[in-house]
Protein backbone atom coordinates (compact mmCIF):
# COMPACT_ATOMS: atom_id res chain seq x y z
CA UNK A 1 0.00 0.00 0.00
CA UNK A 2 0.99 3.51 -0.74
CA UNK A 3 0.05 6.29 1.73
CA UNK A 4 -0.05 10.25 1.11
CA UNK A 5 -0.75 12.87 3.73
CA UNK A 6 -1.03 16.62 3.02
CA UNK A 7 -2.51 19.40 4.22
CA UNK A 8 -5.41 21.28 1.64
CA UNK A 9 -7.98 23.95 1.99
CA UNK A 10 -9.68 22.30 -0.84
CA UNK A 11 -11.83 19.10 -1.64
CA UNK A 12 -14.56 20.52 1.08
CA UNK A 13 -17.66 18.25 0.74
CA UNK A 14 -21.40 19.74 0.44
CA UNK A 15 -23.13 18.88 3.93
CA UNK A 16 -25.83 16.70 2.65
CA UNK A 17 -22.83 14.36 0.80
CA UNK A 18 -20.55 14.51 4.24
CA UNK A 19 -24.01 12.93 5.65
CA UNK A 20 -23.96 9.98 2.97
CA UNK A 21 -20.45 8.78 5.06
CA UNK A 22 -21.35 6.30 7.86
CA UNK A 23 -19.21 8.79 10.14
CA UNK A 24 -19.63 11.72 8.19
CA UNK A 25 -16.03 12.03 7.02
CA UNK A 26 -15.08 14.01 4.32
CA UNK A 27 -13.26 12.98 1.42
CA UNK A 28 -16.21 12.70 -1.80
CA UNK A 29 -14.52 15.29 -3.77
CA UNK A 30 -11.03 14.47 -3.89
CA UNK A 31 -12.06 11.16 -4.42
CA UNK A 32 -13.84 11.85 -7.12
CA UNK A 33 -10.73 14.08 -8.39
CA UNK A 34 -8.29 11.13 -7.95
CA UNK A 35 -10.85 8.56 -10.15
CA UNK A 36 -10.59 11.49 -12.96
CA UNK A 37 -7.23 11.50 -12.83
CA UNK A 38 -6.92 7.25 -13.33
CA UNK A 39 -9.77 7.19 -15.47
CA UNK A 40 -8.01 9.77 -18.07
CA UNK A 41 -4.78 7.24 -17.44
CA UNK A 42 -6.98 4.64 -19.19
CA UNK A 43 -7.98 2.47 -15.68
CA UNK A 44 -11.48 1.82 -15.26
CA UNK A 45 -12.69 2.80 -12.02
CA UNK A 46 -16.11 2.26 -10.23
CA UNK A 47 -18.30 4.85 -8.79
CA UNK A 48 -16.69 6.35 -5.44
CA UNK A 49 -18.56 5.00 -2.04
CA UNK A 50 -18.81 5.75 1.51
CA UNK A 51 -17.10 3.82 4.10
CA UNK A 52 -16.67 4.07 7.67
CA UNK A 53 -13.08 5.69 7.28
CA UNK A 54 -13.81 7.92 4.23
CA UNK A 55 -14.57 7.64 0.86
CA UNK A 56 -13.46 4.53 -1.86
CA UNK A 57 -13.28 3.18 -5.25
CA UNK A 58 -11.83 0.30 -7.33
CA UNK A 59 -9.41 1.14 -10.17
CA UNK A 60 -8.92 -1.37 -12.89
CA UNK A 61 -6.32 -1.85 -15.51
CA UNK A 62 -5.37 -4.63 -17.56
CA UNK A 63 -5.99 -7.57 -14.84
CA UNK A 64 -4.75 -5.78 -11.99
CA UNK A 65 -7.20 -4.33 -9.25
CA UNK A 66 -6.74 -1.20 -7.62
CA UNK A 67 -8.49 -0.47 -3.99
CA UNK A 68 -8.38 3.63 -3.51
CA UNK A 69 -9.13 5.53 -0.24
CA UNK A 70 -9.28 9.60 0.67
CA UNK A 71 -10.56 11.35 3.63
CA UNK A 72 -10.04 15.08 4.62
CA UNK A 73 -10.14 16.01 7.98
CA UNK A 74 -11.49 19.25 8.51
CA UNK A 75 -11.58 19.60 12.47
CA UNK A 76 -7.48 17.90 12.67
CA UNK A 77 -6.36 20.05 15.55
CA UNK A 78 -2.98 19.01 14.74
CA UNK A 79 -2.61 20.56 11.76
CA UNK A 80 -1.06 24.20 10.91
CA UNK A 81 -2.34 25.00 7.52
CA UNK A 82 -6.08 23.70 6.01
CA UNK A 83 -6.95 20.67 6.77
CA UNK A 84 -5.85 17.24 6.73
CA UNK A 85 -6.20 14.71 4.11
CA UNK A 86 -4.85 11.50 3.15
CA UNK A 87 -4.53 8.86 0.63
CA UNK A 88 -3.90 4.88 0.62
CA UNK A 89 -3.27 3.33 -2.81
CA UNK A 90 -3.60 -0.57 -2.17
CA UNK A 91 -3.22 -3.49 -5.01
CA UNK A 92 -5.15 -5.91 -4.61
CA UNK A 93 -3.59 -9.22 -4.07
CA UNK A 94 -4.87 -13.11 -4.57
CA UNK A 95 -4.50 -15.18 -1.03
CA UNK A 96 -1.70 -17.11 -3.22
CA UNK A 97 0.02 -14.27 -4.63
CA UNK A 98 0.35 -12.76 -0.97
CA UNK A 99 1.53 -15.94 0.85
CA UNK A 100 3.80 -16.80 -2.15
CA UNK A 101 5.50 -12.83 -2.31
CA UNK A 102 4.22 -11.92 -5.30
CA UNK A 103 2.79 -9.42 -7.45
CA UNK A 104 3.29 -6.87 -4.62
CA UNK A 105 3.05 -3.14 -4.48
CA UNK A 106 6.20 -0.86 -5.36
CA UNK A 107 7.23 2.01 -5.69
CA UNK A 108 6.94 2.79 -9.62
CA UNK A 109 3.11 1.16 -9.38
CA UNK A 110 1.07 2.69 -12.45
CA UNK A 111 -1.52 3.66 -10.37
CA UNK A 112 0.66 5.09 -7.46
CA UNK A 113 2.33 7.03 -9.66
CA UNK A 114 -1.03 8.55 -11.46
CA UNK A 115 -1.74 9.57 -7.78
CA UNK A 116 1.12 10.92 -7.06
CA UNK A 117 1.43 13.21 -10.55
CA UNK A 118 -2.03 13.66 -10.05
CA UNK A 119 -1.58 15.35 -6.46
CA UNK A 120 1.29 17.53 -7.69
CA UNK A 121 -0.93 18.71 -10.20
CA UNK A 122 -3.46 19.66 -7.86
CA UNK A 123 -2.39 22.80 -6.88
CA UNK A 124 -3.58 23.28 -3.27
CA UNK A 125 -1.52 20.29 -2.12
CA UNK A 126 0.66 21.89 0.90
CA UNK A 127 3.27 19.73 2.89
CA UNK A 128 2.41 16.65 0.78
CA UNK A 129 4.36 13.27 2.75
CA UNK A 130 4.50 9.97 0.46
CA UNK A 131 4.92 6.55 2.68
CA UNK A 132 6.55 3.89 -0.11
CA UNK A 133 4.69 0.82 -0.45
CA UNK A 134 4.42 -1.70 2.10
Amino acid sequence: MQNYCFNTDSFRDARDKVEENPNEIEGYNLTTALKGALEAEHFICEEVFAEDFGWAFYAFRDEQKYFITASVDPEDDQVDFGFFANINVDKTRSFWDRLRGRNKMLDDDPAGQIVHRALKSFGDVHNLEYHPAS
